[in-house]
């Protein structure tokens, strides 16, 4: 396969998606879901890359719009899934009954499902070979070494960014910060491995990752409130003859979130970037 490494990675993603589009129409195969949102992932990041390299002269919010729709409808199937994990952890530390609340979360799962399976039947395919040109431009224009050093800015300034934030804890901050951690760790994640003998981030992605895993944790918790306060409106329709109690859980996640947060942050203004920057591409 004569391509160059960008196109290589690009060619890899877009095999995953077409390999994983048509058992995703019936909505029921979960492992196609996931895989087909990694790839989607990964392709943002490739076309963040070639934004940064180059501000603006790609219309990148049109390239990436028809993936972009097809990874937020599955991922409310996917956020649905990961809830009713989330609410059978929290359900033995609840003096409340939550079968409710887990019912709801389980009604809400078909129904996602079966809107996005109508959805999937109006989806037009992506235009891959305005993509392919894209990469194939930047890479050659640019040139192996000056792409390592550009992602490398790339990933200094997201983590920076993210520490100038680390003294504030309300909800709109902490998405920011926890979108900017995963945003420099997807571009660790693509230049490891496409650019393996030039590029060894194994050392601050051992270090990235608690961090993104409480923020992980806070958001899924977060997402819960959203859906315990949407479920108190519709409780009559799970318990119609009983009340219940879903304080217990809320103020639950309350208190784990604020530790979450803390964890993450002093994890964040611990972490140091320099190895990025001590070691240009040969």
């Amino acid at each position: 396969m004569n391509l160059n490494l960008l196109n290589r990675y690009l060619y890899y993603q877009r095999k995953t998606f077409e390999k994983c589009y048509p058992r995703i129409q019936d909505v029921s195969d979960d492992e196609a879901i996931h895989d087909i949102r990694v790839s989607i992932k990964k392709l943002r990041t490739l076309l963040l890359l070639l934004d940064y390299i180059y501000p603006g002269e790609w219309d990148i919010k049109a390239r990436y719009r028809p993936f972009k729709k097809i990874f937020k409808r599955l991922g409310i199937i996917r956020d649905l899934q990961v809830q009713q994990k989330l609410a059978a952890y929290l359900k033995p530390k609840n003096n409340g009954n939550t079968m409710g609340y887990q019912a709801y979360l389980r009604d809400h799962e078909q129904i996602a499902r079966f809107n996005v399976n109508n959805w999937l039947r109006m989806y037009s395919s992506p235009d891959w070979r305005s993509l392919e040109d894209d990469i194939h431009a930047c890479y050659f224009r640019t040139g192996k070494k000056r792409i390592i050093l550009k992602a490398n800015e790339y990933i200094d300034q997201k983590i920076q960014q993210a520490k100038r934030l680390s003294f504030q804890k309300d909800r709109v901050t902490i998405h920011l910060i926890r979108r900017l951690m995963k945003e420099a760790r997807y571009m660790m994640d693509m230049m490891g491995s496409v650019f393996k003998d030039k590029s060894d981030y194994k050392p601050i992605q051992n270090k990235i990752k608690p961090i993104e895993n409480y923020l992980g944790e806070w958001h899924d918790r977060m997402v819960a409130l959203d859906h315990i306060f949407q479920f108190e409106k519709s409780m009559h329709i799970y318990f119609p003859h009983r009340k219940i109690n879903t304080q217990a859980m809320i103020k639950r996640i309350m208190r784990e979130n604020n530790s979450l947060v803390n964890k993450a942050l002093r994890e964040l203004n611990l972490l140091k970037t320099d190895p990025l920057k001590s070691k240009p591409p040969n």
